[in-house]
């Protein structure tokens, strides 16, 4: 049904082959202004939520890394593979609009990866119950403005950055949790012992959290919530004990705006 009205949707708004923000945006905007003709605007609300007929904006590393926990001194290695695009302000501005608000409802992931390809321990084969994984934090750069983080965080948004407070990282930069316990989100774990990388992938909506077809995912709650306009998304590669590799081959974070 959602593909339907989706469809729909496209028609209505004619929608351009142009990708870029404005254009996406545009289009929503042009279905909106033609449902709100014949349907109440809190109706046409719903119609687009339904249909997932929102913005995208994409950020995607494509970069091949191997995190192996050997490498670290305390055999816990962390690898911030990619950082996103700014969360968007809230209000965008259209020729001929006063303004149009957005908020973000909507986190997908896509993660291509594997581990070492073997394990000593058969229990762990075939399973998601390994000890590579990958995280999530949310960044705010408006935390703080000590010179050395940020130039970090510059450095990490050009590619994959070690997470080490001796080359200017400090955990002040994330964001905590709902509960206050935690700065991560753990986003999903690799499937155990595999010669070849898996394709997962994971969606975090606001309020319902979901997996798609991913085993060892991770639910996401609060996460979506939390993001405000400037933030950054991290995905963060783990790998934790003697002989352990996260081998990643692929991650893309697509955000979605919906009206408000």
């Amino acid at each position: 049904m959602s593909w339907l009205i989706k469809r729909a949707l496209t028609f209505f708004s004619g929608e351009s082959p142009d990708t870029s923000l404005s254009a996406r945006l545009t289009d929503v905007v042009a279905a909106r202004d033609a449902l709100v003709c014949i349907l109440p605007l809190e109706l046409v609300y719903i119609i687009l939520d339904l249909a997932e007929y929102w913005v995208q904006v994409k950020s995607a590393c494509t970069l091949p890394r191997a995190v192996a926990a050997s490498n670290s001194p305390t055999h816990n290695a962390s690898l911030c593979y990619l950082v996103t695009a700014p969360i968007l302000d809230h209000n965008q501005h259209l020729d001929g609009e006063d303004g149009v608000r957005l908020k973000p409802v909507c986190v997908q992931f896509e993660i291509l990866s594997r581990d070492q390809g073997w394990v000593g321990d058969d229990h762990l084969r075939s399973t998601y119950q390994g000890h590579t994984w990958f995280e999530a934090a949310i960044l705010r750069p408006s935390r703080t403005t000590d010179p050395t983080l940020h130039s970090w965080l510059d450095g990490a948004i050009r590619g994959p950055a070690k997470m080490d407070a001796s080359i200017g990282y400090h955990a002040a930069l994330e964001v905590t949790s709902d509960d206050a316990k935690s700065t991560r989100w753990e986003l999903q774990r690799n499937f155990c012992a595999s010669l070849f990388s898996y394709s997962h992938v994971v969606t975090w909506n606001v309020e319902v959290s979901t997996t798609g077809t991913a085993s060892g995912a991770g639910e996401g709650e609060g996460f979506v919530e939390r993001l405000i306009a400037g933030d950054r998304i991290a995905v963060v590669a783990r790998a934790q004990y003697p002989q352990w590799c996260n081998n990643v081959a692929q991650v893309v974070v697509t955000v979605h705006y919906a009206l408000a």
